[in-house]
């Protein structure tokens, strides 16, 4: 069975069309509606790279509260390289973007990060893009 949470009822709409089979739930990230240890698994692409650290360590506690013990989490994340942080600056003066922002880490704090929030490095891949890397990562509650 698959459940999809997002705040947008549009992005909803379109996970219902994609998966007619799938729940489909508004609902908030930090505070999911779900009891204790409810999932084997969450897969979460293109939003945590937008988390600071605080809210990155609030999804990864909430992830492990409904997750339950061994579940496997897979989530991505921006890795941290100069190229990407001199690209960004320029592309938000350049088109006057504002609210956008991405949280690059890199591997040694991620680690460090999923240790503290109780997660087990599984594995981790990369997809390589003109200016970096994207970390994909599978991990494991303990």
């Amino acid at each position: 069975m698959i459940t999809a949470v997002d705040t947008s009822k549009e992005m909803l709409k379109i996970a219902k069309k994609k998966n007619p089979s799938a729940i489909v739930l508004e609902a908030d990230m930090f505070k999911l509606p779900f009891d204790d240890n409810s999932f084997d698994k969450i897969i979460t692409m293109r939003v945590w790279t937008h988390l600071n650290e605080d809210d990155l360590r609030l999804a990864l506690k909430e992830s492990k509260r409904v997750l339950k013990s061994g579940g496997i989490l897979v989530f991505d994340a921006e890795e941290k390289n100069w190229l990407r942080r001199f690209i960004h600056f320029f592309y938000k003066k350049i088109f006057r973007i504002t609210g956008y922002k991405i949280y690059p880490y890199s591997i040694k704090r991620m680690n460090e990060i999923l240790s503290e929030e109780g997660f087990g490095w599984e594995i981790c891949k990369f997809i390589n893009h003109r200016n970096g890397r994207q970390i994909i990562l599978r991990v494991t509650s303990i």
